[in-house]
């Protein structure tokens, strides 16, 4: 994942700050405070642009994203041109649990056997299908091995030739199993991104804004805050610039949200799936990767709060300016 990729959801926290603190700045109106929120963005202003210009000279100037820091050292960039960008996935994974499998072999003839193997999970939870639950065996499958349920069942408790196929997830240090927690989880979903190469233009074009848009709209969210805290530095009030800013910001967490959701829709549209190559099904471990949608309500829900917040403010502005008048 990009650094930026975890400094962009930070600017829900950002929007949340510039709601709250205006309100508690307006209660308690403190410099040292304005002051020290004005150093922090602005240091965070001027660490974001070095990133990105560094980022942009990693593409220019190097063939393969990286170079030689040290004797013993290299630098790398997240992404390049050579090697492909991030595109957002959806990433499913099923382990199969632990099972128990009994080969029973039945005499056909008196000169032949033939055998015939029955399965069911360690965990009872685990046996959602039928056929893997003694009880609810194939009836067809048990007169063919000339079986009846309870004498199944004994089987799996009593034989020696039980075979143990499956895996068990556990929890601890490595290779130390903790004695505390446990879990039966047997499958994962989570959000992530997969770095592909394209060799379509607009696929890479679409690449390259979804990987370079956060940071611009981070730079710009950056210089509007570290600006509205100089404008509080030297007077408080409800002033038509502050509401600009304000305005300026819920619109930019807005747009760079549809951006982003219009970006993952394209991508959708390219691959279905993504998988590897000669790999067995069988080994008890199932891995898709789906392309998905890229969406945070909440930095929508924080935008146009800001919206609404500047309405407000452009308001007070007004009221301001009839008092002073009236005065």
């Amino acid at each position: 994942m990009n650094t930026i990729d975890i400094i962009y959801p930070m600017l829900l926290y950002v929007g949340l700050l510039i709601f709250f603190g205006l309100v508690i700045i307006s209660l308690f109106y403190n410099k040292n405070l304005i002051r020290f929120l004005n150093g922090i963005f602005t240091i965070a202003f001027w660490s974001v642009l070095a990133f990105f210009l560094f980022q942009i000279s990693m593409e220019l100037f190097t063939d393969n994203g990286s170079f030689k820091a040290s004797e013993n050292g290299r630098m790398h960039s997240k992404g390049h041109y050579s090697k492909g960008y991030n595109v957002p996935v959806k990433i499913d994974l099923y382990i199969s649990p632990p099972k128990e499998e009994l080969n029973y072999k039945k005499d056909s003839t008196n000169q032949s056997t033939s055998s015939i193997t029955f399965s069911r999970f360690i965990n009872p939870n685990d046996n959602f299908f039928k056929d893997n639950i003694p009880g609810n065996f194939n009836k067809q499958r048990l007169e063919a091995a000339g079986l009846t349920e309870k004498k199944l069942d004994s089987f799996f408790k009593n034989s020696s030739g039980i075979k143990i196929t499956g895996n068990k997830l556990q929890i601890g240090f490595s290779f130390e199993k903790n004695q505390f927690l446990k879990t039966s989880t047997s499958s994962f979903t989570t959000e992530g991104y997969l770095n592909i190469k394209s060799s379509n233009w607009f696929f890479t074009l679409c690449q390259l804004i979804r990987s370079y848009i956060p940071f611009i709209i981070t730079l710009l969210i950056l210089y509007q805050l570290k600006s509205i805290f100089k404008l509080l530095k030297k007077e408080f009030n409800f002033s038509l610039e502050l509401s600009k800013k304000i305005k300026f910001i819920g619109f930019l967490l807005v747009i760079g949200q549809l951006l982003t959701l219009t970006l993952s829709v394209i991508f959708s549209f390219y691959f279905k799936y993504a998988g590897f190559e000669n790999t067995s099904q069988n080994n008890g471990i199932r891995l898709n990767i789906n392309p998905s949608i890229e969406f945070d309500i909440t930095l929508i829900l924080v935008g146009l709060s800001l919206l609404l917040l500047s309405i407000l403010l452009n308001k007070g502005h007004h009221i301001q300016q009839e008092n002073d008048l009236t005065i």
